[in-house]
């Protein structure tokens, strides 16, 4: 079983973009006690950004490959039967990514920014055993 992590660029941007949220979420509980909800959602919205990359992991196993963020399966393919092809994902699909196909359909897909070249090597070999 190998265990990849995303590569840090793809979350220290995201620290540097939610640091000034966050820290106005700390200023207004600090400042406004009374509406320490709002500040606590401001910090929890950061967090949470964040954390969708910092927490992704990417784990090829003898039969499975699956992919997880926040601890949670967020998809899951078998070696045997699944492809990868090049393409674009997100919601609006425009980040450069490897698309996992299960019978033609989308199971899920890995950015191509999100983790080095030796993991993404790694997962097209998957696939391609």
């Amino acid at each position: 079983m190998k265990t990849f992590k995303p590569r840090s660029s793809a979350w220290v941007i995201l620290v540097v973009l939610c640091a000034p949220v966050a820290a106005i979420g700390i200023v207004g509980v600090i400042l406004s006690p009374a509406d320490w909800p709002y500040g606590l959602a401001l910090v929890g919205l950061a967090a949470s950004v964040v954390g969708y990359n910092f927490t992704a992991r990417l784990v090829i196993e003898e039969e499975l490959v699956t992919f997880r963020r926040y601890g949670r399966i967020v998809w899951r393919a078998p070696r045997q039967g699944a492809r990868i092809e090049e393409g674009r994902a997100g919601d609006v699909p425009f980040l450069p990514a490897l698309i996992v196909r299960l019978n033609g359909a989308k199971v899920g897909y890995v950015a191509k920014g999100w983790f080095d070249d030796a993991a993404l090597a790694e997962l097209r070999r998957a696939f391609a055993a």
